[in-house]
Order: C-alpha cells, then structure tokens, then sequence
C-alpha cells in the first residue's frame, strides 16, 4: 500500500468500517511509514479534541 491510499482509507481505519484485507494492509503501512503514522495520530488528537467538546455541558445561569 502507498501513503496516497494510506492515507485516503484512514477515516475508515479509525472507525473499523473497512474491509477487514484493507484494515490489515493500512496496519501494516502504519507500522512501516512515519509520515502516514504522524497523520493518523494528528487526526485521532482532532477526533478526542472534536469529542470532548461535544461532551461539554452548558452552564444553566449563563443566560442569567
């Protein structure tokens, strides 16, 4: 697998939804390729940050 294709597939990767030869082959890309390593883990910082933010609770006096 090239870093195109990676990189293309690794929103399916990081949600499991991908044909389970093509999660195998993004796998192995990942353990071998530190630039498609960097992207991916960039990418599951923005997911946690993007979630945490959704889990946020409003304050009820804010409009008071």
């Amino acid at each position: 697998m090239n870093c195109q294709l990676c990189q293309k597939n690794l929103e399916g990767y990081q949600e499991g939804r991908l044909p389970s030869d093509t999660m195998i082959q993004v796998e192995s890309h990942l353990e071998t390729c530190d630039s498609c390593k960097r992207i991916y883990n960039i990418q599951l910082l923005a997911n946690r940050v993007i979630n945490s933010e959704k889990e946020t609770e409003v304050n009820p006096f804010l409009a008071t």
